[in-house]
């Protein structure tokens, strides 16, 4: 079971639309491994297997180690290996969230860019608030949905907010 549970959070994480090539088929996906592949041209982060997104890579490496473990039947080492994972899983939100805020506070997004933020930055606020809280307002005051004016601390100053928990999200 524990086993099967491995291959389960990969196939939530890629879905069944990417195919068998490190970097998946472009536009096929839908989740967070797609996500990753998108972003990682935006941020120079293309660096993984085959021109992978680095973090598509390191996810991957983590779960087949995972499996492994659990294989072995060392469930205990499993357990940090998990925690990573969802450190990893995190960039491509971050990623999300801060290229939606750019568009929206730089380049005058509209509908379209105010929602793609809203939406990648409320996924990462819990991981960002219990991290700090104070920061996790700044992103969400400026990024949710329903802000009364988007982006109105500017772009610098939601970047930096996320900036100040990287340490503690992993």
């Amino acid at each position: 079971d524990p086993v099967h549970a491995i291959d389960e959070a990969a196939a939530f994480y890629a879905g069944s639309l990417e195919g068998t090539s490190a970097t998946g088929i472009a536009n096929n996906g839908k989740l967070v491994f797609r996500l990753a592949e998108k972003r990682c041209a935006n941020f120079g982060t293309c660096t993984g297997c085959e021109g992978q997104a680095k973090v598509n890579s390191e996810i991957i490496q983590k779960l087949q180690e995972a499996q492994t473990k659990l294989q072995q039947a060392q469930c205990v080492d499993v357990v940090p290996l998990k925690n990573r994972i969802v450190e990893l899983m995190s960039i491509p939100l971050i990623q999300g969230s801060i290229r939606y805020a750019y568009k929206v506070a730089e380049e005058s997004g509209g509908l379209k860019e105010k929602a793609e933020g809203a939406v990648f930055s409320a996924a990462i606020l819990p991981r960002v608030a219990a991290c700090d809280t104070t920061k996790a307002k700044i992103i969400s005051d400026n990024m949710k949905i329903d802000a009364t004016n988007h982006m109105s601390s500017g772009f610098t100053a939601v970047k930096e907010a996320f900036e100040a928990t990287y340490t503690c999200l992993g």
